[in-house]
């Protein structure tokens, strides 16, 4: 399902989601979450089915920044209308990244 130029950088002014679907071999599988493309981390794969994987906390600031939420209410809205959006095997993942001292 990953091309081989999967493992090459991607072209430098290259559009984020160009640069996702130019990794996949099937462009139709990719699902992306609209208006979050700045918090895009990259395409993973597993048993077959690829998924675009967004940076939740880079969503949460987006949700912050652009529709003026509060902290609270932007990790309302992302649990129920954007992580709890389930559109199939191929939704997009949501990563938590582990910051030092988390541990």
């Amino acid at each position: 399902l990953i091309h081989s130029e999967a493992l090459m950088p991607i072209k430098i002014g290259q559009p984020i989601r160009q640069a996702c679907l130019s990794m996949i071999s099937d462009e139709d599988s990719l699902l992306f979450a609209d208006g979050y493309d700045g918090a895009i981390l990259g395409v993973a794969e597993f048993n077959g089915a690829a998924s675009v994987v967004y940076d939740t906390a880079k969503v949460l600031q987006i949700l912050c920044d652009r529709d003026g939420m509060t902290r609270a209410e932007a990790e309302e809205f992302f649990a129920y209308n954007v992580a709890g959006a389930f559109m199939g095997e191929s939704s997009p993942l949501f990563l938590q990244k582990i910051r030092p001292g988390q541990r």
